[in-house]
């Protein structure tokens, strides 16, 4: 079965479905699955931008960080 194919036949159950708690558990899983993108996405921007700031030496290493701060 392809994906629309699937996809319709999703559509179709859930313009039927009746049943609260299956839908309420169906929105958790939709809504964990938007956030695991967004947080995904969130996660590579963040290593996106230390990969830049180490090519461009905008980093100090952990010895020049402990002298500045006195640690």
């Amino acid at each position: 079965m392809g994906q629309e194919a699937i996809k319709l036949e999703l559509i179709h159950w859930l313009s039927n479905l009746t049943d609260e708690e299956t839908l309420q558990n169906l929105k958790i899983v939709k809504d964990s699955k938007d956030s695991i993108e967004v947080n995904t996405k969130n996660l590579t921007d963040s290593m996106n931008r230390a990969s830049s700031d180490i090519d461009t030496g905008k980093v100090s290493n952990h010895e020049d960080i402990a002298k500045r701060y006195g640690l």
